[in-house]
């Protein structure tokens, strides 16, 4: 059984991140994790530009009590959403 999801690196594919947030909900209804340590145990599976994001989110949000309800919200709204994907593909090819 697999309890270790892979991490998140942030690239612009909605698909990936979804994938990504239903494998570490499995981990969490898996081994009981309790709800505290759910978004940490979630942003330590980050990495790339997707650690970069959470680290802005911190700087401009109170994250102290953060739900995985509202990680989750914000997750989906920066990385499975397919209008930001776009705009994120249309960005790197500018800057190629």
């Amino acid at each position: 059984m697999k309890l270790n999801p892979p991490s998140f690196d942030g690239r612009p594919d909605p698909t990936s991140a979804k994938r990504w947030l239903r494998d570490v909900k499995r981990t969490f209804t898996t081994i009981g994790m309790s709800a505290e340590f759910q978004v940490i145990f979630a942003t330590y599976k980050l990495t790339d530009g997707a650690i970069n994001w959470w680290e802005t989110i911190k700087l401009t949000q109170d994250v102290t009590d953060i739900t995985w309800e509202a990680f989750e919200g914000l997750f989906r709204s920066y990385y499975a959403n397919a209008s930001h994907r776009a705009a994120m593909i249309r960005e790197y090819e500018r800057l190629k």
